[in-house]
């Protein structure tokens, strides 16, 4: 008497055998690292930074002086970096504390400007972006998933870690290239990052 397995036609046969074999691939991407995807960071340590940046968004919104329209938040292996405008020192100021009072936050780096801006920008912050973003995606020799680009009133800021200085340079050249760039600031890290258990 056949069994009930071998009346199954052979392609729904061939189509269970396929969801077994990837299924140890599937559990990879859910709790490894995302083999050759082009960044350097485990998800632990994305989703890390991630947690850190909302959590001071939720700060800033809460505060009517700051906002998150006003400043911008990334965050990169515990490290802050606070980019945008506000009206008062104060402001700034408050800012950064409550980024330093952030869990996980080891160091925080202040790039918010103070006052009224008087420059004159020909091209949106948002166009800025979005080109380099494209321009670094194509570009075969950079990691273009652990760069991110901020921009704010033409002025490049670039974070994350590269795996050389050759790409940390790769990286600013094509910023200061973009049209309406006034100014790049390059805080990529160079080389494999160390184990803060083991420094």
């Amino acid at each position: 008497m056949r069994s009930p397995a071998d009346i199954l036609p052979i392609r729904s046969k061939n189509r269970i055998a396929r969801r077994y074999i990837l299924l140890p691939g599937v559990l990879l991407i859910l709790f490894g690292t995302l083999p050759g995807c082009r960044t350097n960071q485990t998800l632990g340590a994305q989703f890390d930074d991630t947690a850190i940046s909302t959590s001071i968004r939720t700060k800033f919104l809460q505060d009517s002086n700051i906002g998150t329209l006003q400043v911008k938040v990334a965050t990169d292996e515990g490290e802050v970096y606070l980019i945008g405008r506000v009206e008062t020192r104060a402001a700034s100021l408050q800012a950064e504390l409550y980024a330093r009072d952030t869990e996980g936050v080891w160091s925080v780096i202040n790039d918010i400007d103070v006052g009224a801006f008087n420059g004159d920008l020909s091209v949106t912050d948002d166009s800025i972006q979005k080109a380099l973003e494209a321009r670094i995606l194509r570009d075969p020799d950079l990691p273009s998933l652990n760069i991110d680009v901020i921009v704010h009133e033409g002025k490049v800021f670039l974070i994350g870690r590269v795996r050389s200085e050759r790409e940390r340079s790769i990286a600013e050249t094509l910023a200061g290239e973009m049209e309406g760039v006034r100014q790049v600031t390059n805080y990529l890290k160079a080389g494999q990052r160390l184990d803060p258990d083991n420094v």
